[in-house]
């Protein structure tokens, strides 16, 4: 923790995420992305989904992410994926 926080680990926290959750693969990071949006079977992650949807779009909206259209959720996932994908590259150069 103080390396990543009070030394340089923190100049190369996207690739350190993205190489130790994802294996480095933008593939791997989309699909993961979608599983942890769609599934319904760990009750801490369906309660966190649900907070945080409901704390950034207010409580009168839920939408779970399952519902939404396959192409849709794809692009969603592929532009977290993207985004996580290019900082970590921002690190490298």
């Amino acid at each position: 923790m103080r390396e990543h926080y009070l030394e340089d680990g923190g100049k190369s926290r996207f690739t350190h995420y993205l190489s130790s959750r994802f294996g480095g693969s933008r593939n791997s990071a989309t699909d993961i992305a979608r599983t942890a949006l769609v599934m319904d079977y760990d009750p801490t992650i369906d309660g966190g989904r649900l907070w945080l949807i409901k704390s950034t779009s207010g409580t009168a909206f839920f939408m779970p992410p399952a519902t939404l259209p396959a192409d849709k959720l794809t692009e969603f996932c592929q532009g977290f994926a993207d985004v996580l994908v290019s900082r970590a590259a921002l690190e490298s150069a």
